[in-house]
């Protein structure tokens, strides 16, 4: 009776044992260092001010949120909203937004590594997805002509991990 070969058998004799175990961990560190820079970076002039401040007199409130072997939950009741930052890393993060507002369209960034994000929008909002997805999945409310409200940009990159944007009157 022959033993079955484990992956060690297909790998050159000159290579350790544990190398596919550290690319892969590897891997997953640079992607990660790569997507915190990202938070971390100022956005383009093309982008508007880096404090996310509204049109009216009042500055926007903006948030950032890092979840990085962890899980964060925010609820917010700001009636300035001003977009912000998300980054999910292997991770979870909860946004609870469905009693806040705002003045003018805000954008919410939103980087994940095999983690994911929910968040909960009020009913009047509508949403701009500008993410791209790789491996990865994302759920938002379809926009009607009966949703007038504010616009809500999503931006950013989903890497084997998921987005889930659902309204307030949705269950």
């Amino acid at each position: 009776m022959q033993a079955s070969k484990n992956f060690r058998s297909y790998l050159p004799s000159y290579l350790p044992s544990s190398l596919p175990y550290f690319a892969a961990f590897a891997l997953a560190i640079l992607c990660g260092s790569l997507a915190y820079a990202q938070t971390a970076s100022k956005p383009a002039a093309s982008e508007g001010p880096a404090t996310y401040f509204a049109t009216n007199a009042q500055p926007a409130i903006p948030f950032s949120m890092v979840a990085i072997l962890s899980g964060n939950r925010m609820r917010s009741d700001v009636q300035n909203f001003g977009g912000g930052r998300i980054t999910a890393i292997l991770g979870g993060a909860d946004i609870d937004l469905s009693q806040a507002a705002m003045n003018s369209d805000a954008t919410i960034t939103v980087y994940t590594l095999m983690g994911g994000v929910n968040m909960k929008i009020p009913a009047n909002w509508s949403v701009v997805d500008q993410t791209t997805a790789i491996m990865g999945g994302v759920n938002y409310p379809n926009n009607s002509s009966s949703t007038p409200g504010r616009r809500l940009i999503v931006r950013g990159y989903i890497l084997m991990g998921g987005l889930n944007i659902r309204r307030n009157d949705q269950n």
